[in-house]
């Protein structure tokens, strides 16, 4: 490797360098050694690695570090080294040279005890120094301003008078931020953190008792954030979470037991027309607007329109709310006749089922279980959820029979994938039999998987090393990612490697050169490198692969190139 240091910002991902000039600003790390040489640093973070940064002159000569990101040589711990050897030159902070020094790691895990935070500066601020400050920030910034406003607002106004104000407060917002009739990322960011305090305001209200209040400041949430949504960004979440708060605490209310008649009718009133009108359909909040609802009604009347508004938009729809209408006005022997009744939706079978498991009714729960199965087995999601309940039974049960023919159903079914409970269903089986029983078991259990990670996971944790070998090395193997990544299971190459070492080494120089012969460019050649350095990592002697490259692709000066930078 032969990098100028001065152009080895390049060579790091955008993330790895701002995660790392993050760490070195907090002095999350502690110098080994710095000298002419190079530089070695411990870095504190959730664990603590050892980075080290080899130089000649001004060239970087290699890279090492004992992090899991075995993809890159250039992760963020060495990106601390970095800015750490041009501190003078960037002008990032102006301190002297840093010498070795013994530093506990609970010291660096928080940071420099020493550096004043911004919390601390300001409460070491003069109130007319706040004051000031205060005064700038609302004269130069208008979102600053409303946030100040609104935090100053007197508790003793009248909830007309807050729900107009903030109505207002939101509406400003939508003006100053809203472009071309749309909100982008960074302003419904912006809109969002502001309604978010607007809605921690009604919680307060809430709090303190003053109901009226804070359902005021939920209504012109309520009102203002809902229409937004067709033309906002809002895949970061943070703009409709004080929306969600506002309908949170206006539940609360709807179910507070100090709710006064007069505001019990205006809640019901105003979730009623928010239900009817359909602009508000759609993202899901129709639910919310039943629920309040269902939480506000008193009387028959009340009770027949709710129940004709769940009947026009659908009893599949709204099962669970025409379940808690029913339990609210008619008591829960009728709640439970109607859930029998129907039975056949799932949230209901799901209910019924839960009341069985209370009573300790295991063969009724079955029961209930089994027919679920023959009545859904066109969704297989249903029949999962069923199957992990007749595991459960089994569990309680102490029925190994069913224990393992449950187990074995989802584990066959769903294989291991990334869900811990997925591994679980395998560990559950595995559990029930003997070791030889096990190895008469296993292969039988196999016959029935398809899916190819679960049966090289199987041989991994088996310690099938042929068979794990002869399905990464298979040409059918899944070895790209993404159409355009080279993709090896680091744990199972590390774990082959002692005993298939020549013939993984073949193997990678055929996936590479495939993989080369496809995609051509910087980015892939920079990917070849990254893979070469995962190996070698893990113990491989690269060099022949290196060698052959050097030789069979010499009128590829990029790929020449790439090559020289990593492993000259």
């Amino acid at each position: 490797m032969n990098i100028a240091l001065n152009d080895l910002e390049e060579k790091f991902l955008a993330t790895a360098l701002k995660n790392g000039l993050s760490y070195w600003k907090k002095d999350h790390f502690e110098v080994v050694d710095d000298n002419s040489n190079g530089i070695k640093a411990r870095v504190y973070g959730t664990d603590e690695y050892l980075s080290e940064l080899v130089l000649s002159g001004n060239t970087v000569t290699d890279v090492n570090c004992t992090c899991p990101n075995n993809r890159t040589l250039f992760c963020k711990h060495i990106a601390i080294l970095y800015y750490e050897k041009l501190k003078y030159v960037l002008d990032l902070k102006k301190a002297k040279p840093r010498k070795a020094k013994t530093v506990s790691k609970k010291t660096h895990q928080t940071g420099n005890k020493k550096n004043i935070s911004l919390e601390q500066n300001i409460n070491a601020m003069s109130i007319q120094e706040l004051r000031d400050l205060v005064l700038f920030g609302i004269k130069n910034d208008a979102s600053f301003k409303s946030l100040v406003e609104s935090k100053l607002r007197p508790k003793n106004e009248s909830a007309d008078e807050i729900y107009k104000f903030y109505k207002a407060q939101i509406q400003k917002l939508f003006k100053l931020y809203k472009k071309q009739g749309f909100i982008n990322y960074s302003a419904s960011n912006k809109i969002g953190s502001h309604v978010l305090e607007y809605s921690d305001k009604a919680n307060m209200f809430f709090q303190d008792h003053l109901l009226g209040q804070s359902f005021a400041i939920c209504k012109a949430i309520i009102d203002t954030m809902i229409k937004p949504l067709y033309y906002t960004d809002t895949s970061s979440g943070i703009f409709y979470q004080g929306l969600d708060n506002a309908l949170q605490t206006a539940a609360d209310i709807a179910s507070s037991k100090k709710l006064k008649p007069r505001l019990r009718k205006e809640i019901y009133t105003y979730f009623l027309k928010l239900f009817k009108n359909q602009n508000n359909h759609g993202w899901g909040y129709e639910v919310d607007f039943l629920n309040i609802l269902i939480h506000t009604s008193e009387n028959n009347k009340e009770k027949e329109q709710l129940e004709k508004l769940i009947f026009e938009g659908g009893i599949d729809k709204y099962v669970m709310q025409l379940y808690s209408l029913i339990k609210k006005f008619h008591g829960n022997e009728a709640a439970r006749d109607f859930v029998i009744e129907h039975k056949t939706l799932p949230e209901f079978r799901e209910i019924l089922y839960n009341e069985l498991i209370e009573k300790r009714d295991y063969e009724a729960a079955k029961a209930c279980m089994y027919e679920g199965i023959e009545v859904n087995k066109e969704y297989s999601g249903l029949v999962i959820k069923w199957v992990r309940n007749l595991l459960e039974i089994a569990e309680q049960t102490n029925d190994r029979d069913l224990k393992i023919r449950m187990s074995k159903t989802l584990f066959v079914n769903l294989g291991f994938r990334e869900f811990q409970e997925n591994i679980d269903y395998y560990e559950i089986l595995k559990s029930e039999f003997t070791k030889d029983e096990w190895e008469t078991e296993l292969p039988q259990i196999m016959e029935h998987i398809s899916d190819k990670n679960t049966l090289q996971e199987i041989y991994f944790r088996e310690n099938l090393l042929d068979p794990l070998y002869k399905s990464i090395a298979s040409k059918t193997n899944d070895y790209y990612f993404g159409g355009n990544h080279l993709n090896f299971n680091s744990t199972y190459i590390e774990a082959l490697m002692p005993t298939y070492t020549t013939e993984i080494q073949k193997l990678l120089q055929d996936r590479i050169v495939e993989y080369i012969d496809i995609y051509k460019g910087k980015s892939y050649y920079k990917e070849v490198c990254t893979t070469l350095i995962m190996f070698k990592k893990m113990g491989m002697d690269i060099s022949s692969i290196i060698s052959y490259l050097k030789e069979n692709y010499n009128r590829r000066p990029s790929l020449q190139a790439r090559l020289d930078e990593y492993f000259a």
